[in-house]
């Protein structure tokens, strides 16, 4: 899995953090993992491969001292041989120093490793913080506004409705399939080339959107390759089977 930086936002502080803390769990976590010990490490910060940052009661704002401390963890060769993760939390306290030296490990953080920030005010962080993450929403179970989609092709017609729902309906089947057959799927509808990428950009915030580490990296290529399709594919054929790999790259 490709490093990377993930924000996690919503309108309930507890439940951003409370889904960031599971992530990074999850992310940590493997078949050999005693799960419960493992989150009572994360939770009390003691697990060597964990780094928990946060504004403490007698602070204005997080300071640079405090994000060179995470240069630094993430600098380090790890303790134990596996993945690591940083949370920062509320991410808005950062000062604007100590925000801007943490630019360059979120675009290129260490291998086997992830930067999960939390906030509930998504605008108040840097654009060039945003460009660099996935942003996953987390909805508020007690909202009376929160949707609950039971499928992917459900969530994609209510998103995607400029756009006809047979169309959304195809290719939502095809994805679901795997990506069987790409080759004649591509040249059959390279005219929909980007219909059928919003599909697969649809189909991929769904499955983060429950906490799906993999399909986050998904769906961060995506919108990495969405803001460079027109330009670098002029082929749609080739575009497609492009938007088919990433969807399957394990």
């Amino acid at each position: 899995m490709k490093n990377q930086g993930i924000i996690h936002y919503g309108s309930s502080e507890n439940l951003v953090i409370k889904t960031a803390f599971d992530m990074a769990l999850d992310y940590l976590s493997n078949e050999n993992t005693n799960k419960d010990m493992l989150s009572r490490y994360i939770f009390s910060n003691t697990y060597p491969n964990f780094f928990h940052l946060k504004k403490s009661s007698d602070e204005n704002e997080i300071s640079i001292e405090k994000s060179r401390e995470i240069i630094n963890f993430l600098s380090q060769k790890p303790s134990l041989n596996r993945n690591r993760a940083v949370l920062i939390e509320n991410f808005e306290d950062m000062s604007r120093n100590a925000a801007n030296s943490i630019l360059k490990i979120l675009e290129e953080p260490p291998s086997n490793s992830i930067i999960i920030l939390t906030t509930t005010r998504l605008f108040s962080i840097l654009p060039t913080i945003r460009s660099r993450c996935v942003k996953f929403r987390v909805k508020s179970e007690t909202s009376p506004n929160a949707i609950n989609y039971s499928n992917s092709l459900e969530f994609a017609k209510d998103k995607l409705k400029n756009i006809d729902s047979k169309l959304i309906e195809k290719f939502d089947k095809f994805i679901n399939s795997g990506c069987v057959d790409c080759m004649t799927f591509a040249k059959e509808n390279s005219a929909n080339f980007i219909e059928f990428l919003k599909t697969a950009l649809i189909f991929c915030s769904l499955k983060a959107s429950f906490g799906n580490l993999e399909y986050a990296q998904k769906l961060l290529s995506l919108q990495e390759f969405y803001n460079l399709a027109e330009l670098t594919y002029p082929d749609k054929q080739t575009a497609i089977i492009a938007v088919c790999e990433i969807l399957n790259n394990k």
